[in-house]
This record gives structure tokens, C-alpha cells and sequence, in this order.
């Protein structure tokens, strides 16, 4: 469940910081209260909105967590393959185990957005995993069914089993963070159970490379983010989750990164629905088009995304389209190479009709078609 290169994702294969801060610094709503007149925020079933009135948050963010807490989970997931690995067994004792399943247990975080149990974390936390059990922060526990998982976005939406009405946070929007805003995030790091950390937004719109499709827009944060906290909430001072953290850099110190809350609210309703995210889908294996391509290939273009193979059955192939053509725009968007041709059909809808222009040789084209969707549920 975790990768690097250099960037690691936050979850954890089974095999916590202090904030102190002077009073000097305390913001514009720190002559509302003193330390005397602190209203306690008491656990409640849905987080009050705004929190921020309620309570000093220099001084302290127990009353926000304490709001917030019931709504933040632990993952454990495990997943049986039929046979066990016995390259490690000596040969004369691999009989005693060849009928024993092999079983993997990881490790993640996640958070109740519903009060029927809608949860939201990390594809990577919970991907073929063959069962899923969610702990609150009560000790109580609960399994777990995914309705809907995207691995590009990393982004998965379970069900809890149960009819009860859970605790649950709002899931925010993240569009108004600004750099220098505070920010806390939980989750379950290292398998420790129930950890908070508290931070600022460090910077907004990184992309680290790991979508595909270009769907990256990572909030960094310094709030201290470790394996195990995949997919677990990042909030806000109101009580809002703003993002869902994800990944770390490989011996960074305090550099996470969380997916934007406005991101996730965009697919949710589609996870819920489809249990997968619809993209269209062209039908040709592109190249980026490099200068000696394009003098091999007699092309009259200086970037795009040449076209090496058309599949058969795709609207590539009924549009016309061939090999050794060139995409330059789609939309009238510029495309600079393979990766901008990925993206720009991936983010559209499959039945939407879209305008390439094609360089065939000297000749420019333009093509109209009405896309797919794209294969693989990626």
C-alpha cells in the first residue's frame, strides 16, 4: 500500500506532534474569549458550523477535535490469495502449509460523511481487499463494502453495514483555503489508533504525478502525515474537511499532501452511483511527436500527440483517424504531447462530441466524434 518515487502514499502494510504557539500570535478573533470564558464544544452527531465562534484556537483545538473525533476512522482491511508464498519454507516443510491461505492486513484512515455511513478514503487503502473493518474512535467497529473506487484519483467511497445513524463531518469545499490557514489532520498513522496533528496550508495546487488523467490539485500541508494516514480528513478551524490526505515525500520532514475537498465532492455522487468514474475514451495509442519523428514522418508540426496505433471498433477508428496522424488541439485546446491528449479526452464525458485538429502529413484536418468510455475502470 505504499509507493515511492519519490512520493509515498500514506497508508501502512501491517507486517503524533504538539502544536505550541504564543499568544502574541493569536488572530483576529482572539479578544472574543479568554482563557476563562472558552465555551467547550461537546461531541456532537454532525459538526456545528462555524466552530471557529466557540472556542480560542490558539490556546487550544481540543474542542474542535473533540467535535470532529467521533466522525474519524481506522481501516484494517486483509486480502486472502489462495496460496501461500513458500519460496521462504525450507522444501521438506512446505507440505505443513501449502493448504494455508496467504493473507495480507494493511492499514489506513478514512472519515463518515453521512449519517448512513457513507466513508471516504484512499483507493489505496482498501483496493482487492477482500474484507474491510472500520474502527471509531468509541471502540466500536463495523464492516465495510466499497461502492464506488477510482485509482487515478485515489479516491474510494464505502458503505458501513448497519442500520444505525452514524457520526459524520461535513466534507467542505477547499477553494477558500489560503496559504497560512490552519489545518488539523487525523487519522490512524503507523496503526497507533486515533492521532491528531496540527499544521497550516503550506501551499495549494501541487501536482505530484500519480493521476493519469491530470486530475491533480494536492493541498501541501506541514501538519505531520505518516503511513497509516491515508485517507484520513484534513479540517479546517470551522470543522470542515478541506481535503483528504494522502501521500508523503520519502524522507521529507512535515511535507504531506492532501487531496482538495472540492475534488472529492465532484465524484462522489458518480462513486456512489456507477462505482467507478466515467471517462471518455479516443481509441489510439499516442506518442509524444519528437523532432526526429516529425522529420522521419514528413510532419509539418513541431509538438502534439502522434498517433501510433488505432483500435479497431473506437471512435478513433469510425472518425477516420490513422496512424502517423497528429493531434494538435482538442477543443481547440492546445496538445503539446501524449500526456495533454490523455488528459483532454479522459476529463470529458463518453457520449460527449468533441473537435480535433489533426495534422496528416502537410495537411491539417479537422475531425468531429462522439467519444466512449474509457475501458478498465481506472
Amino acid at each position: 500500500m505504499t509507493r515511492t518515487l519519490p512520493f509515498v502514499l500514506a497508508g501502512v502494510v501491517i507486517g503524533a506532534c504538539a502544536t505550541w504557539v504564543p499568544d502574541t500570535l493569536a488572530g483576529p478573533k482572539a479578544n472574543k474569549a479568554s482563557a476563562e470564558t472558552t465555551e467547550v464544544v461537546p461531541a456532537v452527531e454532525r459538526v456545528p458550523t462555524p466552530i471557529l465562534d466557540t472556542y480560542h484556537p490558539m490556546q487550544s483545538f481540543a474542542p474542535l477535535v473533540e467535535a470532529v473525533e467521533p466522525a474519524v476512522v481506522a481501516i484494517q482491511v486483509e486480502s486472502v490469495s489462495a496460496n501461500k508464498d513458500l519460496r521462504d519454507v525450507p522444501a521438506p516443510f512446505r507440505h505443513l502449509f501449502s493448504d494455508q491461505p496467504n493473507v495480507q492486513r494493511g492499514e489506513g484512515s478514512g472519515f463518515i460523511i453521512s449519517e448512513d455511513g457513507l466513508v471516504l478514503t484512499n483507493a489505496h487503502v482498501v483496493f482487492e481487499a477482500d474484507r474491510i473493518q472500520v474502527l471509531l474512535r468509541d471502540g466500536k467497529s463495523a464492516p465495510a463494502t466499497v461502492l464506488g473506487l477510482d485509482q487515478s484519483m485515489d479516491i474510494a467511497l464505502l458503505q458501513l453495514t448497519g442500520n444505525q445513524k452514524w457520526p459524520h463531518v461535513d466534507l467542505g469545499s477547499s477553494g477558500s483555503l489560503k496559504v497560512g490557514d490552519w489545518v488539523l489532520a487525523m487519522g490512524n498513522p503507523l496503526g497507533l489508533g486515533h492521532t491528531v496533528t496540527a499544521g497550516i496550508v503550506s501551499a495549494k495546487g501541487r501536482v505530484l504525478g500519480q493521476d493519469l488523467f491530470g486530475n491533480e490539485d494536492y493541498i501541501q500541508t506541514d501538519a505531520a502525515i505518516n503511513q497509516g494516514n491515508s485517507g484520513g480528513p484534513l479540517f479546517n478551524i470551522h470543522g470542515d474537511v478541506v481535503g483528504m490526505n494522502t501521500a508523503i515525500i520519502a524522507g521529507a520532514n512535515t511535507i504531506g499532501f492532501a487531496i482538495p475537498a472540492d475534488l472529492l465532492n465532484s465524484v462522489i455522487g458518480e462513486l456512489a452511483d456507477r462505482g467507478h468514474i466515467s471517462r471518455g475514451y479516443l481509441g489510439v495509442e499516442p506518442l509524444d511527436l519528437t523532432p526526429t519523428l516529425a522529420r522521419e514522418l514528413g510532419v509539418d508540426a513541431t509538438e502534439g500527440a502522434l498517433i501510433r496505433q488505432v483500435y479497431q471498433n473506437t471512435p478513433a477508428a469510425k472518425s477516420g483517424l490513422a496512424s502517423k496522424d497528429v493531434v494538435i488541439t482538442v477543443d481547440d485546446i492546445a496538445i503539446r504531447d501524449r500526456a495533454d491528449l490523455i488528459k483532454a479526452v479522459a476529463n470529458k464525458r463518453p457520449g460527449e462530441m468533441v473537435n480535433l485538429m489533426v495534422i496528416r502529413g502537410t495537411q491539417q484536418h479537422r475531425v468531429k466524434l462522439e467519444l466512449a468510455e474509457r475501458p478498465g475502470g481506472r
